[in-house]
């Protein structure tokens, strides 16, 4: 029987992000929503039945009109996911949900690719995670935290705050905005430029020359303190800084020269494909296959910031999620011990 001719099964497939959660249904053609979360995830011990609660409401308010009968929920998870906030939202949702599954989103980012082996580089918020898969599993997996949304916001703040102080300075004034741990109103308005700072080409000769001939990177940006500074040739060698002194394109050029791979390496045919939420990043597909000097192909799509949920999505379609579906009963039966299910 051919693959399209099975049955397929669905669920409520969820993208469990730093930013935002993805969320719709695997077979059913209505429209995927988005809930912003990263208020949520700005406090450390985020609470997992305030993450639950958003997601069901998110779910009432769009979703549950398309539905005939309860569905389970399946959700994608990184990594750096506290097993304990894992137990405490899966009680959450085991009260409204029939039943939940949770699987690795690198493994969702795999079913997206198509590629049963390749590299996988996931620029996550708080890392960049590289996955050596083959044959479909993940061989090895190295993180690069210093390539993440959450160290450019970091750098951000940095060019944010010389410029502050420096206005500060010419008026004659003091105060102190970038307070450890940052604001959340601060946070908000380093978000704002950070997603024009993610139009940056990463090409620094060309980026310096537009930043000195025209207004292309100029942002003004009013400050909670009531000051405005004004950002332009600031911001163009930040996230090219940010990759030289990371060591992602050095992890991925090792990874390539594994001898797992080596033979398929040599045709020149094993993709590194870019998926999570640094993907935004304007060209920077391009910068790294630069820095591999033709040891891997680059892929990353334009679509490459959703590649977990619609791997999430095609994970569900073409399985019953019998095996490892978590119910009431089981979590009840089991407890903790149930986490054994959760597929990292």
């Amino acid at each position: 029987m051919a693959l399209n001719q099975l049955p397929q099964a669905n669920a409520l497939v969820l993208d469990l992000g730093m930013h935002t959660v993805r969320m719709g249904f695997a077979c059913d053609p209505c429209p995927t929503c988005t809930i912003d979360v990263s208020a949520l995830f700005r406090d450390k011990e985020v609470s997992a039945s305030a993450l639950a609660h958003a997601i069901y409401s998110e779910f009432q308010t769009k979703l549950q009109q398309y539905l005939v009968e309860p569905l389970p929920i399946f959700i994608a998870i990184n990594h750096d996911t506290r097993p304990s906030f894992i137990f405490k939202l899966l009680d959450h949702l085991l009260s409204v949900f029939p039943g939940v599954a949770f699987h690795s989103a690198i493994s969702c980012a795999i079913y997206a690719s198509t590629h049963n082996t390749a590299l996988i580089v996931d620029c996550g918020h708080t890392a960049t995670r590289v996955a050596l898969v083959l044959d479909g599993v993940i061989a090895s997996m190295q993180s690069v935290t210093d390539f993440s949304g959450e160290s450019l916001l970091a750098h951000l703040l940095s060019v944010m705050k010389d410029k502050h102080t420096r206005v500060c300075s010419s008026l004659q004034t003091s105060c102190d905005i970038f307070t450890h741990p940052v604001s959340t109103e601060m946070t908000l308005v380093a978000q704002t430029v950070l997603q024009e700072l993610c139009a940056v080409s990463l090409d620094p000769q060309k980026d310096e020359e537009m930043a000195n001939t025209t207004f292309i990177y100029e942002e003004e940006v009013k400050l909670p303190c009531g000051h405005t500074i004004i950002l332009n040739h600031e911001l163009f060698g930040i996230v090219e800084s940010m990759l030289q002194q990371s060591k992602l394109s050095a992890i991925i050029a090792t990874m390539l020269e594994s001898p797992f791979i080596a033979h398929q390496q040599s045709k020149g045919n094993i993709s590194v494909v870019l998926v999570g939420g640094l993907t935004r990043l304007s060209n920077l597909a391009r910068r790294i296959q630069q820095d591999l000097d033709g040891k891997g192909s680059v892929q990353s799509t334009d679509d490459a910031i959703n590649a977990v949920w619609q791997g999430g999505a095609s994970f569900v379609g073409i399985e019953t999620l019998g095996d490892f579906l978590i119910t009431r009963a089981l979590l009840d039966e089991q407890g903790p011990e149930i986490l054994m299910k959760v597929i990292m």
